[in-house]
């Protein structure tokens, strides 16, 4: 049986654009299990594989942006981030991409301040040298903590950090007693040393600071 030609011209004709549009998409959608991660301070992690709808080809993909302590992993799509992520919320932008263009997700990874220190403090707020060993501050990601100073055991404080999330203060009472205590402190921690809080402790409603600290994470 001899085959029309123009049926056969249609046929290729039809298979071309089908071949054509479905060659031509580009990633559809990127879901990872959730769009926010977090963790306590200095504690690295990871977001877990993508569900990733590539269209017609498999891609790569990349952040949006530069960032000192997160990274991507170009053919998972896995995200990572070390113990050095900032306290608070970082905010960033996961792109996939192929021949045919990409398609993007907004992710927030946070950092909590949680984690007991420990460490020491003196009575003069102009001297670094701390004589009075046993202090234990324990904090906790909904913003309170328990002051310890060797046996006495404070009753729950409270503290908020600074806009830049460098500097925390905060407010505790100690058994027995009404009276009130305060401390402002610097946090401070790199990749092979553990965050540090350094700063000052007051007594009441005194509008001068009446002693030095410091205390390390444990």
């Amino acid at each position: 049986m001899k085959k029309n030609p123009f049926f056969v011209f249609l046929g290729f004709t039809l298979i071309f654009t089908i071949q054509s549009c479905k060659e031509e998409l580009p990633p559809q959608s990127i879901d990872y299990r959730s769009t926010k991660f977090g963790s306590g301070i200095y504690i690295a992690g990871n977001s877990g594989f993508p569900t990733v709808d590539w269209g017609s080809e498999e891609g790569m993909f990349l952040l949006r942006g530069v960032y000192q302590d997160i990274s991507i992993h170009a053919i998972t799509g896995e995200i990572s981030w070390t113990n050095t992520l900032p306290l608070g919320d970082t905010k960033i932008q996961v792109i996939a991409q192929n021949s045919f263009g990409q398609v993007s997700v907004d992710l927030t990874i946070t950092s909590v301040m949680a984690g007991k220190f420990l460490g020491a403090f003196n009575t003069d707020p102009n001297s670094t040298v701390l004589d009075q060993t046993g202090l234990e501050m324990d904090f906790l990601s909904d913003g309170t903590f328990k002051a310890r100073y060797n046996t006495f055991l404070s009753s729950d404080g409270s503290y908020t950090l600074s806009a830049d999330n460098t500097t925390i203060s905060g407010t505790f009472t100690m058994p027995g007693t009404t009276t009130l205590y305060s401390f402002e402190g610097i946090i401070s921690y790199t990749a092979t040393q553990k965050p540090s809080i350094t700063g000052y402790l007051k007594q009441g409603t005194s509008t001068t600071w009446s002693g030095y600290f410091k205390v390390d994470m444990q």
